[in-house]
């Protein structure tokens, strides 16, 4: 209406700007005078604010998931970049041979095109050989959008974990209303039957 570029804005409540975008490469600089961020091994996002005097936050864990940059953005900004964003913070799934499925991917997988009758799925790993899927019918679910729903997962999962499915009303919500996708109970140890 204005024609004027819109760029993207990243930040939160408790550190303000995080990051803002490139106008030359659509690229998140990282607001480096005031934070310092890291992303961890599981993708998650840890800021510590170098300006609030009041109440510091040291690597806080804000709950969103993103890859870091590994090179310098190309219009000449030498900020640390934010190369994407991979959504809000879901529980890491662990498989009997050790690899690790980040919980996001199973939360994004295209429902659409793999099992178009379902309306949203929430993941429970409560113990190292299984994975409950539990799953909310569209109003135009058949069964075999299930079907196809618990194959792809078995797949994605290469076939390490005895996939369960439940037909649910509604999914799961924390005690503050909220509802996390992947849930994960297993700790490393218990998969890998010690520690290594």
């Amino acid at each position: 209406a204005f024609g004027a570029d819109v760029t993207m804005w990243y930040g939160s409540r408790e550190t303000a700007w995080i990051a803002a975008e490139c106008s030359q490469e659509k690229r998140l600089h990282v607001n480096h005078v005031q934070h310092v961020l890291e992303v961890d091994a599981d993708g998650r996002m840890l800021v510590t604010d170098l300006l609030s005097g009041a109440m510091p936050l040291v690597r806080y864990a804000i709950g969103d998931c993103a890859v870091l940059g590994d090179t310098p953005c190309p219009c000449g900004d030498p900020r640390p970049v934010i190369q994407s964003l991979e959504g809000r913070l879901q529980d890491v799934l662990l498989l009997p041979s050790g690899m690790r499925i980040p919980g996001v991917i199973l939360t994004r997988r295209g429902l659409s095109q793999v099992a178009p009758g379902i309306f949203e799925t929430q993941y429970i790993q409560d113990a190292p050989d299984r994975l409950d899927v539990y799953y909310v019918p569209a109003p135009h679910f058949r069964p075999e959008h299930a079907t196809a729903l618990l194959a792809d997962i078995k797949g994605l999962t290469r076939g390490e974990l005895e996939i369960v499915g439940h037909e649910a009303t509604a999914l799961r919500r924390e005690p503050n209303g909220k509802i996390r996708y992947a849930i994960c109970n297993v700790q490393h140890a218990d998969v890998l039957g010690g520690d290594r």
